[in-house]
């Protein structure tokens, strides 16, 4: 009876191992078959530049990777605003670290902050883009030069507002005009002039080529951009303004006074010609009403705008909206969002010290009611904290506030930080 039990087991142990191998094999195989069929999804160099939507995807490629340099680990607010300034940190160590001036502490946000990798791709990007998306004229007539020369301006514009962000913040780096396949070239540091002169000069010369508005009657380039008007393209690509904006804050960060008058009397000379134009929302003057929201059809914060001359907009109609990236993910809480306590906040002595006008509308006692406005702050009355209200875009405001907050950063120390 031992005899055939035994021989039972060792037989049901002989198919196990049977049908276990007949698995591992058949799923090997699977395998070698799924791998040896090439992906319809990825582009690759053998795929890639050939067509009129390599052409957009490439370029918008600049624009994400720009825009994810200055908006990741909120490092616009964080390597700016904070640093030195009047907010007050509830529950993060890293936070506290810049505030209080500690730019090498080691924490892993400072650590990714402080490296310039994240700008440099978007530097590759639009190299690489200059120099192949020509390619793509010869292969697909969709593609025309005009449309190309306006899309390479663009790349111009992106890369050297790229080196203009970089050398406020770092000082001296390394200028590279060439793009270089998956390796981060170790070249010496350029002096920050010759950064903003080579910045400067770029600028200049695709001014003369992108037009003020895209897929619309701009005479410079008419008619639909990549299938699209201008109300789908306002706000979120660079036009002829965007570039003397630019080149206007260059200017003043350079201390040629009379070069930045000229360069911002051009934008606000051409800024009327844009107004109520080809369907979108109008470029024009922001005022108090609209930043107060008293009058909210015009607010900047509510509707994706041509006002926005200078920025990656978080629009969610275009499909742009992200968590990360604004100011409000560090300062709000409750009721506006499930948060108890937000990261940090600004103290009731400064808001008081800041707004010390008894008639300002944004921040004062309203003489109804007896209790402070909340056009721009929440929970004022209370004596424990303040919460900013502010639903501005980071890269709105990075317009408004590109001088004052990035100043800070270079007389700060993050000059002598590198990656």
């Amino acid at each position: 009876m031992n005899s055939i039990n035994n021989r039972r087991k060792l037989t049901g142990r002989k198919l196990a191992v049977s049908i276990l191998t007949a698995v591992i094999s058949l799923s090997t195989f699977s395998c070698n078959k799924i791998d040896n069929v090439s992906s319809t999804r990825l582009s690759t160099e053998e795929t890639n530049w050939k067509s009129f939507e390599d052409a957009k995807a490439n370029l918008m490629s600049v624009y994400g990777l720009m825009r994810s340099a200055t908006v990741a680990d909120n490092g616009h607010w964080v390597m700016g605003d904070l640093r030195q300034g009047d907010f007050t940190i509830n529950n993060r160590a890293d936070l506290k670290a810049v505030v209080n001036g500690q730019l090498n502490a080691s924490y892993p946000v400072i650590n990714r902050i402080t490296n310039w990798r994240r700008f440099y791709a978007a530097v590759n990007a639009a190299s690489l883009f200059i120099e192949r998306s020509k390619e793509i004229v010869a292969v697909d007539p969709r593609y025309t030069k005009l449309n190309n020369d306006v899309d390479i301006a663009q790349a111009r514009i992106l890369r050297a507002f790229a080196y203009y962000y970089m050398a406020r913040i770092w000082g001296d780096i390394p200028l590279l005009t060439s793009s270089h396949d998956g390796d981060f070239v170790q070249l010496p540091r350029t002096s920050q002039q010759k950064v903003l002169g080579f910045a400067t000069s770029e600028l200049l010369a695709a001014a003369k080529v992108v037009p003020f508005r895209y897929g619309g009657t701009d005479p410079i380039f008419p008619g639909l951009y990549y299938g699209e008007g201008w109300a789908s393209w306002n706000g979120n690509v660079f036009t002829r303004l965007s570039a003397y904006i630019i080149l206007a804050h260059i200017a003043a960060w350079q201390g040629n006074y009379t070069d930045a008058a000229n360069y911002a009397k051009f934008v606000l000379d051409n800024q009327s010609s844009q107004y109520y134009v080809d369907g979108a929302n109008p470029l024009d003057y922001i005022d108090m009403n609209a930043l107060t929201e008293n009058q909210n059809n015009m607010s900047p914060f509510a509707y994706k705008r041509a006002t926005v001359m200078v920025g990656f907009p978080f629009e969610s109609g275009n499909g742009l909206a992200t968590a990360n990236g604004h100011i409000e993910q560090l300062t709000l809480a409750a009721p506006f969002i499930p948060k108890n306590r937000p990261e940090m906040f600004v103290s009731k002595d400064t808001i008081i010290n800041v707004f010390n006008n008894p008639f300002d509308l944004r921040f004062s006692v309203d003489r109804l009611t007896g209790l402070y406005r909340t056009n721009y702050f929440y929970n004022s009355n209370p004596k424990c904290q303040f919460l900013i209200r502010s639903k501005c875009s980071p890269l709105l405001i990075l317009q408004v506030i590109l001088c004052y907050s990035v100043r800070q950063w270079y007389s700060a120390g993050w000059k002598k930080l590198r990656c």
